[in-house]
């Protein structure tokens, strides 16, 4: 369902808007997970992981 509402350049472009305003908004890149891909989630994941032991420092 999402590959095809993603097909739509117009769609493709306010995703990837959305998903970049997440990951540099270091408040909600944990919410940015629900924009990400299915194959990235195990990069996402790391991100959060990496961005909690800098914050732990």
């Amino acid at each position: 369902m999402k590959a095809r509402i993603l097909g739509a350049p117009t769609k493709r472009a306010e995703h990837r808007s959305m998903l970049l305003s997440k990951l540099t908004d270091i408040g909600a890149v944990d919410k940015a997970g629900y924009f990400i891909n299915a194959e990235h989630r195990g990069l996402h994941n790391e991100l959060i992981r990496a961005l909690s032991e800098c914050h732990d420092a």
